[in-house]
């Protein structure tokens, strides 16, 4: 009986040692999957992020692209207006001469 309690003991020792670290090691596996589903809910999340900018960006630059296109045909437009031929004696007046308010300035 001695003998048996002796050997008996560590190994009774020895098995709940061995459950408690198993129920340790579960318990941290749970955790550790649930910071990996995480992690790759961020990762489709700042894919799908990604998309969205660059469309607005897209968006922005075509914005961007049609006023300026805008402000460029304006432009063309009033220097076509006013460097017309039936201009050039206003506007030799008003600019060269510096004959006060000619009639381009009062025109644009």
């Amino acid at each position: 009986e001695g003998l048996r309690l002796k050997l008996g003991t560590p190994l009774q020792v020895g098995t709940l040692l061995f459950n408690a670290a198993e129920e340790i090691l579960a318990g941290e596996r749970s955790a550790v999957s649930a910071e990996v589903a995480a992690a790759s809910g961020v990762s489709a999340a700042m894919t799908a992020y990604r998309a969205a900018m660059e469309a607005d960006f897209g968006a922005q630059r075509d914005a961007v692209r049609n006023c300026v296109l805008r402000a460029s045909t304006r432009c063309d437009e009033l220097i076509d207006n006013t460097l017309r031929l039936t201009n050039g004696a206003d506007l030799f007046v008003t600019f060269v001469l510096g004959n006060g308010r000619g009639v381009i300035i009062d025109k644009y």
